[in-house]
């Protein structure tokens, strides 16, 4: 899929929307429910899809967050770490997913042998 970037108008009228303060607000962005980041964006501002791109999210205004960096690097690391798990859950149920090694499990009453390459019977000492 390709990225969506914001245009430079609407990054502009998100920045003035903001009042050069960060839009971050809420547990999604590491903060206290309800409670807003309010730190200053001329240190360095990121601009956030508020519904992500992946999830249907276009590029307007409505959908642009104004944040600061350590906001946006929160909910990117937590969206992402999201995404990968739906797609790991995605397929392994259509089957595009390989089986675990982990799954794969010694055989009882066996051991393995380095020369044959195979797992053998464990004969037991009378």
């Amino acid at each position: 899929m390709k990225r969506l970037e914001f245009s430079r108008a609407t990054r502009r009228d998100a920045l003035i929307r903001s009042g050069k303060v960060c839009e971050a607000v809420g547990e999604r962005f590491g903060h206290a429910p309800d409670s807003r980041c309010c730190n200053d964006l001329s240190y360095g501002v990121e601009f956030h899809h508020d519904t992500e791109a992946e999830m249907g999210g276009d590029n307007s205004l409505g959908n642009c967050l104004a944040i600061c960096k350590p906001c946006h690097r929160y909910v990117t690391r937590l969206f992402i770490k999201e995404l990968r798990h739906s797609d790991r859950v995605r397929d392994r149920n259509n089957g595009t997913l390989k089986p675990s090694a982990r799954g794969l499990r010694k055989p009882p009453g066996t051991t393995y042998n380095w020369r044959s390459r195979r797992y053998v019977k464990v004969e037991e000492a009378s």
